[in-house]
């Protein structure tokens, strides 16, 4: 066998490693983007509350953060007949400002008439953040100065929006190449492995008048068509009853978590908790699979051998006359 030969029957007997690395890492990479565009609790903030401090209308939307998925909030404002502030504060920065003092620690702050403000909560999830309050809140804060009989005079028309950020700098990057990776290792797999099980195909039977040595050797050569089959509906098995599993459990461990824990490292140890069930499940359907791939594959040495010695049989008979 030469060099050219050698590779491509090496990346043929990878072809089946190559497709399910490929098709788990492209699904973890895709899961992992998937909880970040949809983790609960995100879009337009509505409720607000709104009071008067001295000579100053306060308006204030409180807005939810998560402390797992890092939170963009996005503050568009418009102020119908004379300038104000805007701001994005903590609960302890609105507290400040009901008693009459001024924010100390503000993420993002403007002022006049109109203007956006954009800010991201990524939270420290070696640490609780919740201050002594325990506010899970920031707040988009509008002020303006009471220059008629009603504080509602000036009252700006505000937009306020939240939305899962995505991950930043070299984690991003590494999630989107992992992906490619998977793209890339599925795509090669799946294209040697077919053409892998397309050169192991059964041949077509033989006459009627066949001997009976030919005979057996169909049935031998049909046998390993029985293993072909009992890998594909294996491999059919891994991909619904455990791989589709990885979307499903995983979400679900991390929901239940932050709902029924206040803790911020909670949803972290149930998502590697499912993770790790899925794991083992995923190691034991492999360990069958490589056990019953290896059995196909000597199977396929067998029957060449077979049919080698069937043909200088043949060849002496004839021979013989």
């Amino acid at each position: 066998m030469n060099q050219e030969g050698s590779s491509r029957w090496t990346l043929e007997r990878l072809a089946p490693l190559a497709f399910v690395a490929g098709s788990v890492l492209l699904g973890l990479t895709l899961l992992a983007f998937t909880f970040i565009a949809t983790a609960p609790g995100y879009g337009p903030i509505e409720d607000s509350e709104q009071t008067v401090v001295d000579d100053t209308a306060v308006l204030a939307y409180p807005v939810p953060v998560s402390y797992n998925v890092p939170t963009r909030i996005d503050v568009a404002y418009v102020y119908p007949d004379h300038a104000g502030e805007a701001m994005i504060a903590a609960c302890a920065d609105y507290a400040t400002i009901l008693r009459g003092g001024e924010p100390t620690r503000l993420h993002t702050s403007s002022t006049g008439d109109r203007g956006r403000l954009t800010t991201t909560f990524a939270p420290d999830i070696r640490s609780d953040p919740r201050d002594e309050r325990g506010c899970g809140f920031l707040y988009v804060i509008l002020r303006w100065e009471i220059q008629a009989d009603s504080p509602a005079a000036n009252r700006p028309d505000v937009q306020v929006t939240t939305s899962p950020a995505i991950l930043p700098g070299f984690v991003s990057a590494s999630l989107v190449l992992l992906a490619l990776l998977g793209v890339t290792l599925t795509l090669v797999g799946a294209t040697a492995w077919a053409r892998r099980l397309a050169r192991g195909r059964p041949a077509i039977p033989a006459d009627e008048d066949e001997s009976t040595t030919e005979t057996l050797l169909l049935l031998v050569h049909e046998s390993g068509d029985w293993l072909r089959r009992m890998r594909r509906y294996l491999i059919a098995a891994g991909v619904l009853g455990i791989f589709l599993w990885y979307p499903l459990v995983l979400p679900w461990a991390w929901r239940m978590a932050v709902q029924g824990s206040p803790g911020a490292t909670a949803p972290w140890l149930f998502a590697a908790g499912g993770l790790g069930l899925l794991a083992v499940l995923t190691v034991v359907w492999a360990r069958a699979y490589l056990r019953l791939d290896r059995q196909l594959v000597a199977w396929q040495d067998r029957v060449a051998r077979l049919r080698d010695r069937e043909d200088q049989m043949l060849q002496k008979l004839q021979a013989a006359g």
